[in-house]
């Protein structure tokens, strides 16, 4: 459980970005169609619901993975969001409060995160019960409903109409309504069901129920359900003369409700952002054609820039020295030798891949030729933090199975070892 809810905290926080970026373009987009900023949403979701990313030159994404999959068990935890100064605060956050020391029976690290795990199922679990009881309770209130025409029911126990049902819906409007307003309300209800609103709405829901840790994902989901009702809106009116359009004005301030609690249904015609919404419908004028191609390129690139992961890059030197690769006498790491030097090279991970400076070299697998692993010199690291790690990224093309730090023999503290069997080179 753990596991799992690592890899969403950090699809959250990869999402954050996109998320603000449709936040600033949804300001810039006023004069767009509101259903491209419908389909700006769905950039966000598919960023929160797709577990891998491709990788591009163009990602404005700081880092795939803020929080190593090895929290719990890294000897020292480094986080890293490409960003120095954010870097160095939360680190040093980390090291003087959860970082394990020697002393400790038990890793903090490793019980705040099960803890933190189990109030997070905790609050996906109470987020769908509650959609769920929400849905039977509005069941039960409509049942004493009449069939007015095919899939439009009519009810007196509700005060604003709305659709109920995801594979089959259902249009409910109150007794109540009649004539033009009658007309209006089927109209925006359609809309919906055309556009498949019945469905988006609910995936929403339970995406917010996933990452309900996440305030930005809370406002996402409200500003969603507003931009939902605000195309279908654009839809009815589109090709309607200016007394339909007051017409309908007054049947969404005559039907408009105040809703208290977020739902993941229905779609009810007078529930959100009303006054807004009655603003838009009078003012509304159709865009132009080069509106909805800036909107349309402005889309292209969010998507370019925030639903991709940032390309790993190594600066390859012109002529790279090339190592040999010798087990060592003990059978139980690897070491690279450098022709003519009196150093080796021992697997480590970098704790922060900024830390590398540049490829100084290469050595090809004698079991896989094809593979080259490229050999990094680090800096700022003491010989103790050695870390032996493997990578599944690509790097120039290849894949990187390990960085390497250059160390010097003699650098060893005396009588050092690790859990890997490091222990002094005999000179």
């Amino acid at each position: 459980m753990s596991d799992l809810f690592l890899k969403v905290l950090n699809l959250s926080i990869n999402a954050s970005w996109i998320i603000l970026a449709v936040l600033i373009l949804r300001l810039l987009l006023k004069r767009a169609p509101k259903w491209i900023i419908c389909a700006l949403w769905g950039l966000v979701a598919i960023r929160l619901i797709c577990p891998f990313s491709i990788k591009s030159a163009f990602s404005l994404v700081p880092g795939s993975q803020v929080l190593p999959e090895t929290i719990v068990t890294d000897r020292q935890l480094v986080i890293n969001t490409r960003i120095p100064v954010a870097n160095e605060t939360i680190n040093h956050v980390i090291e003087k409060s959860i970082a394990p020391t020697t002393a400790d029976s038990a890793n903090p690290l490793q019980v705040l995160t099960a803890v933190f795990s189990m109030v997070w199922i905790c609050g996906v679990a109470l987020l769908i019960v509650y959609a769920f009881v929400s849905f039977l309770l509005l069941k039960r209130r409509v049942r004493a409903s009449v069939l007015l025409e095919k899939g439009v029911m009519i009810c007196d126990d509700i005060k604003t109409p709305f659709i109920l049902g995801v594979l089959r819906p259902v249009i409910y409007i109150p007794s109540s309504v009649q004539g033009e307003t009658y007309d209006c309300v089927l109209a925006h209800e359609k809309a919906h069901l055309i556009r498949r609103d019945c469905l988006w709405k609910p995936v929403g829901f339970m995406i917010l129920a996933v990452y309900w840790f996440n305030p930005l994902c809370w406002l996402s989901y409200v500003l969603l359900c507003r931009d939902i009702e605000a195309a279908c809106d654009e839809r009815v009116i589109r090709e309607k003369d200016k007394d339909y359009i007051a017409a309908y004005s007054r049947a969404l301030l005559d039907l408009s409700v105040t809703r208290r609690f977020i739902t993941a249904s229905p779609l009810a015609f007078g529930e959100s952002g009303v006054r807004e919404r009655v603003k838009n419908v009078l003012n509304y004028k159709r865009p132009a054609s080069w509106v909805i191609g800036c909107a349309a390129v402005l889309c292209v690139i969010l998507t370019m820039c925030f639903l991709t992961d940032p390309i790993k890059k190594l600066k390859l030197p012109d002529e790279p020295i090339e190592f040999t690769s010798v087990v060592n006498s003990g059978g139980n790491y690897l070491e690279l030798h450098e022709e003519g030097q009196d150093r080796i090279f021992v697997p480590y991970m970098p704790a922060t891949p900024d830390m590398i400076e540049e490829c100084i070299g290469y050595y090809s697998d004698s079991d896989d030729p094809e593979q080259i692993i490229y050999v990094c010199s680090l800096v700022g690291l003491s010989p103790a933090e050695w870390i032996c790690d493997s990578l599944s990224e690509r790097v120039n093309g290849h894949m990187e199975a390990m960085i390497f730090r250059e160390i010097h023999v003699t650098d060893i503290p005396d009588g050092f070892s690790s859990e890997y069997g490091w222990n002094k080179t005999e000179e």
